[in-house]
């Protein structure tokens, strides 16, 4: 198993704390002739403060992440969603968290975790 996560910023107009936030993804994973493809929305939503009020918000990242044969441990493919993290400091941000299986162990560089992240499209939800 090797965990991953994958940052991305949050439109949330004056926030300054997040109060709820609820997230469901809908991963799909694909045979390729050259390894297994995960896609799917992860759907982020919640209510946060502003100095005004309480406002309400929604978000979907669209993931599609590849593993390569040569990548494959000859388990399962999959992604376990395991949690997050937000920052309201300077731009609002969150963090996801993944446990992936059925790959071998091994240090992502900095460079492949970058590719990786640029992999995960955001999207108004």
């Amino acid at each position: 198993m090797k965990q991953i996560e994958i940052t991305q910023e949050l439109h949330l107009e004056d926030a300054v704390d997040i109060l709820s936030l609820d997230t469901k993804h809908n991963f799909e994973y694909k045979k390729e002739k050259d390894g297994i493809r995960c896609i799917g929305p992860f759907y982020i939503q919640g209510r946060y403060s502003t100095v005004n009020g309480v406002k309400d918000f929604k978000d979907v990242f669209e993931f599609d992440i590849f593993a390569s044969c040569e990548k494959l441990d000859g388990e399962d493919f999959k992604l376990e969603y395991t949690g997050y993290e937000y920052s309201v400091e300077n731009m609002c941000s969150i963090t996801l968290y993944f446990d992936v299986y059925g790959i071998y162990e091994e240090e992502y560089s900095e460079e492949a975790q970058m590719e990786l992240e640029e992999n995960i499209l955001l999207e108004e939800y």
